[in-house]
């Protein structure tokens, strides 16, 4: 389901509406929000978590392959601008429903501090609003270049 939500849906829906993005009267811009973390590598053998969910790892390895396609994309559609932007960490209710058995390998010595981030985020949704505004800063900044993976954080 992660990779056909954060891949396949982002991809196909693009190459859906460029007909419509290329009559813009600005450059149109084709925004993907990364999440989760640090880029990582793909796990290209158990795309579709067939060989095992992983929790918060196979969340975070759709999403690395999204940021590949992005790169990709970038490529395909030269008359538009195309990125990655990373909204930096933003107490929403995904991540407040991660447990411990959720996050990869080593990652699992850090949700003792993930927790105290969470912690730290209570302040009724504004690390989520602080979180949207790379978002926005990708959607009409002039200094934004196709092709590049941006953390304004």
């Amino acid at each position: 389901m992660h990779f056909a939500v954060n891949v396949v849906g982002p991809y196909r829906l693009t190459h859906q509406l460029v007909p419509l993005l290329k009559k813009a009267d600005d450059k149109a811009r084709i925004i993907n929000v990364t999440g989760g973390g640090p880029p990582m590598a793909a796990d290209v053998d158990n795309l579709q978590a067939e060989k095992g969910f992983k929790g918060m790892g196979t969340y975070a390895h759709s999403k690395a392959i999204m940021e590949a396609t992005t790169m990709i994309m970038s490529k395909e559609l030269p008359d538009m601008l195309v990125t990655v932007v990373f909204p930096g960490f933003a107490r929403t209710s995904m991540a407040q429903s991660a447990q411990l058995k959720t996050f990869p390998g080593l990652y699992k010595l850090f949700y003792p501090l993930f927790l105290f981030m969470l912690w730290m985020g209570n302040d009724n949704g504004k690390l989520a609003s602080k979180a949207a505004k790379s978002t926005i800063w990708a959607a009409s900044s002039p200094d934004i270049e196709t092709g590049k993976y941006y953390d304004t954080n």
